[in-house]
C-alpha cells in the first residue's frame, strides 16, 4: 500500500477486514480498501506525525493522535471531523476507547492522561498526572480501571470514573514502556519496553 510520503507509525484494521487505516510521519491518515488496495480517503488535518489510530468498538468513529498536540475524532462513514481536541500541551502518542465505547483516553508528552466523553468530546475528570511521558494506555475489561505506561518504565493504575490513582506506580521496566496490552480474560497485562524485554503481570 503506497500513499504516505514518510514512515508509517500507526495502523488499525476494521473488524470485518475490509478497511485498513494508517497514520504516518507526513501527518496523513489514510483509509484503504483491503480488496482493491485503493485509497478510500486521505485525511490531511494533522500538521505533524500521525502516531496512533484506533476505531471505536462499534467502528462508527475513528481516533487519531499526533505530535502536533491534537487528538482528532472522525466519523468512520463520512470521514467528517467530529472533535478536534487540543487540550494536551505536548505530543499525543496514544489513544484507547473504553470497552463499551462511551469514553476514550489519551496519553501525552505533557505527562498526563485525559479521559473524554465519547458523545460530547468533553473531559470526564481532571488530567491524570504522571512523572514522565505517557506512551500507552489500556482499559480494564469492565472499563472501570485505566492503565498507563510511561517513558520512565512505570505502569500506573487509575479509577476511570473518578480519576483517582489506585495504589503506587509499578516500577516495571528499566527504560521506556512503548506498549501495553491486556489479555482477553483481563487477568494479565503485557508490557513491552526499550529495555529489550516484554513482561507479563
Amino acid at each position: 500500500l503506497e500513499g504516505h510520503a514518510r514512515g508509517t507509525l500507526g495502523l488499525t484494521v476494521s473488524m470485518d477486514g475490509r478497511r485498513i487505516v494508517s497514520g504516518a510521519k507526513d501527518g496523513k491518515v489514510i483509509i484503504w480498501d483491503t480488496d482493491t488496495k485503493n485509497i478510500i480517503r486521505c485525511l490531511s488535518h494533522h500538521t505533524n506525525w500521525a502516531i496512533c489510530i484506533q476505531f471505536s468498538p462499534d467502528e462508527k468513529r475513528l481516533a487519531s493522535t499526533s505530535s502536533d498536540g491534537t487528538l482528532k475524532i472522525w466519523d468512520a462513514e463520512t470521514w467528517d471531523l467530529v472533535f478536534d481536541i487540543d487540550d494536551h500541551q505536548g505530543s499525543v502518542g496514544t489513544v484507547a476507547y473504553s470497552p463499551n465505547g462511551t469514553k476514550f483516553a489519551s496519553g501525552s508528552a505533557d505527562r498526563t492522561v485525559r479521559i473524554w466523553n465519547a458523545t460530547t468530546g468533553k473531559q470526564q475528570t481532571q488530567p491524570l498526572i504522571h512523572d514522565s511521558t505517557v506512551y500507552s494506555v489500556v482499559w480494564s475489561l469492565d472499563g472501570r480501571c485505566l492503565i498507563s505506561g510511561c517513558s520512565d518504565g512505570q505502569i500506573y493504575f487509575w479509577s476511570a470514573p473518578t480519576g483517582a490513582q489506585l495504589g503506587s506506580p509499578l516500577r516495571a521496566h528499566l527504560d521506556c514502556i512503548n506498549l501495553l496490552a491486556i489479555s482477553p480474560d483481563g487477568e494479565l497485562i503485557a508490557s513491552a519496553s526499550a529495555d529489550n524485554t516484554a513482561r507479563l503481570w
